[in-house]
């Protein structure tokens, strides 16, 4: 229990009042800018205190689900193909519903490629930051303690509620996000690590903020997108997701439910854990 509270203490006490002191400190910065850096040490800090528990503990990292070895492997591109082809199905129903339209970008073609790399490399790192956040050290050290799914369940409403302030979003894009969250837990579970997971956030991720150009959990669509898609006016909130985006419309409750499904009748039955796969490597 100690060390699930040293876990507690850091994100619910150390992480937010790094951000307020971080909005104290940088009051003008662009919002955009100010939200990046704040997640970037975020993902520092958890990385470290992961490294410095793992260190206290004497077990390997790669225990608390994100082995390097597997780094940007098999698991994270199967997730990230999976992540994208689900986006992309979601966005061309809604598309042929007359719920949002996709039309071609202003932007040149030499910015669209460096933004579209940019944009990659971003949210691999946010992936990182919210799979590990969320489903890594916490979520392990707490399944030892109550047993993985009342565990990934607890993280899962924690998941969730953190997006709930999100700007724009709405209850049922929070319903969705928590979706998504018990299908991570799922990958991890199965899988043995994040990487999968990681995988799939981050396509998805990149292909609502760049490839579609479309909201992203209630955040409007960012510059240099490769594609335009703008939301009908006429279509019910339910259907379009309106400010949320993709993920606020109630066809993507749906296709995280298929997928929930889908994996859970075809993936293998690896367990995160004591004595799982990660436990042994690097």
């Amino acid at each position: 229990m100690i060390r699930l509270s040293a876990f507690v203490g850091l994100a619910f006490v150390v992480l937010p009042a790094k951000r307020t002191w971080l909005r104290a400190v940088c009051q003008g910065v662009d919002g955009t800018v100010l939200y990046l850096l704040d997640h970037m040490i975020d993902l520092v800090a958890i990385l470290a205190f992961g490294f410095i528990m793992a260190a206290i503990e004497r077990r390997p990292f790669a225990a608390f689900g994100m082995p390097w070895r597997q780094a940007l492997r098999a698991r994270f591109w199967q997730g990230a193909g999976a992540g994208l082809a689900a986006l992309t199905v979601l966005v061309l129903v809604l598309g042929a519903t007359g719920a949002i339209r996709i039309g071609a970008s202003p932007t040149s073609a030499l910015q669209r490629i460096g933004f579209g790399v940019a944009y990659a490399a971003l949210f691999v790192l946010i992936a990182m930051r919210e799979e590990f956040l969320y489903r890594g050290y916490g979520l392990f050290t707490l399944t030892e303690v109550a047993a993985f799914w009342p565990a990934a369940l607890a993280s899962t409403v924690w998941f969730a509620w953190s997006h709930a302030g999100n700007p724009g979003e709405s209850a049922l894009g929070v319903a969705n996000v928590a979706a998504f969250g018990l299908l991570a837990c799922l990958m991890l579970r199965r899988s043995g690590s994040l990487w999968m997971a990681i995988g799939f956030h981050a396509a998805w991720d990149w292909g609502e903020t760049y490839f579609y150009g479309v909201g992203d959990s209630g955040h409007q669509a960012a510059p240099g997108h490769l594609l335009t898609s703008t939301t009908s006016t006429t279509a019910p909130a339910w259907l379009s997701g309106a400010s949320v985006g993709p993920e606020g419309s109630a066809l993507c409750a749906a296709l995280i439910a298929l997928l929930i499904v889908l994996y859970a009748r075809l993936s293998s039955r690896e367990v995160m854990g004591p004595g799982s796969p990660t436990e042994t490597q690097g």
